[in-house]
């Protein structure tokens, strides 16, 4: 059999363009991450959809790697190894671990989300202490249910190297709009005092709810006192509350309508 024949100068031009190519991939390779250098694969061997609750365990594992670690130090070998999981199962459910952690935040911001919107619109039909009760009480079961995710959260935060992932920044002047509209509401409605800017109340009020928050997530054995959410929100109603004529309790009171004129 005759070899196939190439000019000299063109098989040297070819190993030489094998030679960089082979250079290239293996380049590649080594600047990859350690977890993301067989995914490729690992993904293709998973089709089929895994046990149940799977998901759930990869992302609460990845929390608090996430949360004890930090999110550069965690590996996906160290995730799947804590999940109970293999990679081509966590590939299934995740492009890549920036995935997973794009969809830690955000299941946990859309869940916040609907929660807030629901409360803050202006056909909310709540009395407003029952509203900022309510308010309160998503910050408080945050921080007692999820303290891993809180305080993963607040390391990352504000730190402006995540905003390629989600913009922190916009999510928290968006809580703070609404909470403003709330407290307008409650001016025009004569039910706040209106020499206090809306602005002023609604951060007041975002202060005593996240320091709840963190609270429960941080040192919960401090937070001894099961009614220590109300007290807090009584506290600041009583610096705020409309001062009126109430049949029904005192003039300050945090649970009723406080101007007879405004609220017969």
């Amino acid at each position: 059999m005759t070899e196939a024949y190439l000019p000299l100068g063109k098989v040297d031009e070819r190993e030489e363009v094998e030679s960089e190519s082979r250079t290239r991939l293996r380049n590649l390779t080594q600047k990859m991450p350690e977890n993301e250098t067989h995914t490729i694969t690992e993904r293709a061997t998973t089709s089929a959809p895994p046990e149940e609750g799977a998901k759930a365990r990869i992302m609460a594992a990845a929390v608090t790697l996430f949360c004890q670690k930090g999110y550069e130090s965690t590996s996906v070998r160290e995730i799947v190894e804590a999940a109970g999981v293999s990679k081509p199962v966590l590939y299934y459910y995740f492009k890549d671990k920036q995935d997973l952690f794009r969809q830690i935040i955000t299941g946990a911001v859309e869940q916040y989300q609907r929660q807030m919107n629901a409360l803050c619109a202006d056909d909310n039909a709540l009395e407003l202490t029952e509203r900022l009760r309510a308010i309160l009480n998503i910050y408080v079961a945050m921080g007692r249910t999820e303290p891993d995710l809180i305080r993963f959260l607040h390391s990352i935060a504000f730190s402006g190297f995540y905003d390629d992932v989600f913009d922190f920044h916009e999510f928290w002047k968006d809580n703070f709009r609404r909470l403003v509209g709330v407290f307008e509401r409650a001016q025009r409605d004569g039910w706040v005092r209106d020499d206090i800017p809306a602005e002023t109340l609604a951060y007041t009020f975002m202060a005593i709810a996240e320091a709840n928050m963190r609270g429960h997530a941080y040192c919960p054995e401090v937070m001894d006192d099961p009614d220590g959410d109300a007290h807090a929100l009584e506290a600041l109603w009583r610096g705020i509350a409309k001062s009126g004529s109430n049949p029904d309790g005192p003039p300050h009171s945090p649970y009723r309508p406080l101007s007879t004129e405004s609220h017969p």
